[in-house]
C-alpha cells in the first residue's frame, strides 16, 4: 500500500491465502468476486515486484507428497510459490494447481519484472530465477551478487 501511495498508484489486496489444500479449492476461491476482480487486474501488468524465495517449504505447509516432489526435483527456491531448480526449471507442476497467485511462468511478458532478494541462504535461488528468465532487475547487495556470478560459473554446464 506504501509503494502505491507513494506511485499515485490504486493498491488491490488479493484476499485469499497463496497455497491452498487442492485444486477445488483454489477453483472457488478464485470464483469468488472479490478474488476475481483481483486476477483480471493481472492480464494487465507492466510492473511487478516480487520476492526470491529460498527452499523452505515444509510438510506442514505443502504436505508431505508434495515436498518430495521438490526434494527429488532439486528445488532451489520460489518465486510467487512457483518453486524451480538451479537451471532455472519450474518443478512440481501438482503444486501451480494450488496456488493463487500470478503464474512466474508469465514473468517473461511483464516489461518490468523486480526480484528481490540477499544473503548467502538465497544465492542458489536467485541464479535459479535469473536462469528462469523471470527478474529483469535484481534488487541485492554486492556481496551476493558476487556469490551469484562466482555460482554460475562454477554451475556452467562445459
Amino acid at each position: 500500500r506504501r509503494i502505491a501511495e507513494a506511485l499515485g498508484a490504486q493498491p488491490h489486496g488479493l484476499m485469499a491465502p497463496g497455497l491452498v489444500d487442492d485444486a477445488a479449492t483454489r477453483t472457488a476461491l478464485v470464483a469468488h468476486a472479490g478474488v476475481r476482480a483481483v486476477v483480471d487486474l493481472w492480464e494487465r501488468l507492466d510492473v511487478v515486484l516480487f520476492g526470491i524465495g529460498g527452499p523452505s517449504w515444509s510438510v506442514s505447509a505443502v504436505g508431505a507428497e508434495t515436498e518430495r516432489q521438490l526434494e527429488s526435483a532439486d528445488a532451489v527456491g520460489e518465486v510467487l510459490i512457483a518453486p524451480f531448480d538451479i537451471d532455472g526449471r519450474f518443478v512440481c507442476p501438482a503444486m501451480r494447481e494450488r496456488v493463487i497467485a500470478f503464474d512466474a511462468r508469465a514473468l517473461g511478458r511483464v516489461p518490468v519484472a523486480i526480484g528481490v532478494a540477499s544473503g548467502e541462504s538465497k544465492v542458489r535461488a536467485i541464479l535459479g530465477a535469473l536462469r528462469a528468465g523471470v527478474v529483469r532487475t535484481l534488487v541485492t547487495d554486492v556481496a551476493t551478487a558476487e556469490a551469484v556470478v562466482a555460482l554460475d560459473a562454477e554451475t556452467l554446464a562445459p
